[in-house]
């Protein structure tokens, strides 16, 4: 049973509906049909900078929404489709597309597979059970229950919507935001430990091809990879994002070094967000919700990764007492100091 504290009770006795009242504009007004095609979906993504679409289809003049489709569902359709292969080497040739291609699919054809639902909350659900909902789903956006029917847009909340809502009210939380990064590291459950290398990290080297990194991305149901140099430095990261540039008549950018495809592509490239371990849970988190970024990579003095923190692993830490994320902390310090020593005899 987690300890209760003061940070802990508050986290109990707020609501979902808090943290819409603080976001204002709840509803998901970007949407895409059932019948348009998965290239209207990632235009419509980059048109309005989101990774996720509520999906729609038209009944007597009137929508009802039935689905929602995210960049992870298209990233893992595009892969999955049986003529990806030959459709990059024609593109490569210099040939157009032969015939149509896993763009020009309708967006149906992913809904109707089996594919990971959006996770549903209600309105009057603690910050606490929302907090357990992100942890258990992975997911970085959740659909509230405000039962207004399936005809009106739906209503979500995403990681950063929560996260920065408990930045805003950082004075009930100091305990939490006080942390280093270096106390939250190795929390059961997160992803950001700390070690001396990358090889803990999921990466990938220049020379791979971005196929490669989005299977990999797919199988290990991750949001990025760090790209390294020949160094091991980072350079950037390979995400979802940069599928939404992707067009009929480039599909074959895909089989290419990652840098060649994000360079191909034109899309944005923004430096990752990069912090020392000696951060702390504020810095972190101002620093993400600043450059709307997704993870924090940590490096050390020669730029190379040696952790990486999400922001499910910063919400992860609302979930247990200060006092036990401390505590946890100092034992696996230990544990570890005391594995050196006996290895080293």
């Amino acid at each position: 049973m987690i300890p209760q504290s003061p940070e802990r009770d508050v986290l109990s006795h707020s609501t979902v509906q808090e943290v819409l009242s603080f976001k204002r504009d709840i509803h998901m007004y970007i949407d895409v049909g059932k019948d348009d095609s998965i290239s209207t979906a990632l235009k419509l993504m980059l048109e309005g900078d989101v990774l996720s679409l509520p999906v729609y289809e038209e009944s007597g003049g009137k929508r009802k929404y039935v689905d929602l489709v995210t960049i992870e569902d298209i990233r893992n359709h595009i892969i999955s489709w049986d003529g990806l292969d030959d459709e990059i080497k024609h593109q490569e040739l210099g040939g157009k597309s032969r015939g149509p291609t896993v763009l020009e699919e309708p967006v149906s054809n992913i809904v109707s597979k089996p594919h990971s639902k959006p996770p549903v909350i209600s309105i009057n659900s603690s910050l606490d059970e929302l907090l357990a909902l992100f942890s258990e789903c992975r997911r970085h956006r959740v659909l509230v229950n405000m039962s207004e029917g399936d005809e009106s847009p739906p209503v979500s909340l995403t990681q950063s919507d929560l996260l920065r809502f408990l930045n805003h009210n950082n004075h009930k939380f100091g305990a939490y935001f006080d942390l280093a990064v270096s106390e939250i590291a190795k929390l059961q459950g997160a992803s950001a430990i700390v070690s001396d290398n990358s090889s803990h990290l999921a990466t990938i080297k220049i020379r791979e091809t971005a196929l490669n990194g989005f299977q990999k991305l797919r199988d290990l149901h991750l949001g990025a990879l760090g790209i390294l140099d020949g160094d091991g430095r980072l350079v950037t990261e390979l995400a979802g994002t940069s599928l939404r540039w992707l067009t009929e008549d480039k599909i074959n950018l895909l089989g290419r070094p990652v840098l060649a495809y994000l360079f191909g592509l034109n899309c944005s490239i923004s430096a990752p967000y990069i912090c020392r371990k000696e951060f702390t849970i504020s810095q972190v988190t101002m620093g993400l919700l600043r450059t709307k970024a997704r993870r924090a990579w940590i490096l050390d003095s020669m730029n190379r990764p040696i952790g990486v923190i999400t922001l499910n692993d910063l919400l992860s830490v609302f979930q247990t007492s200060p006092q036990q994320t401390v505590a946890s902390s100092r034992m696996n310090i230990q544990s570890y100091a005391a594995r050196t020593i006996k290895n080293a005899h």
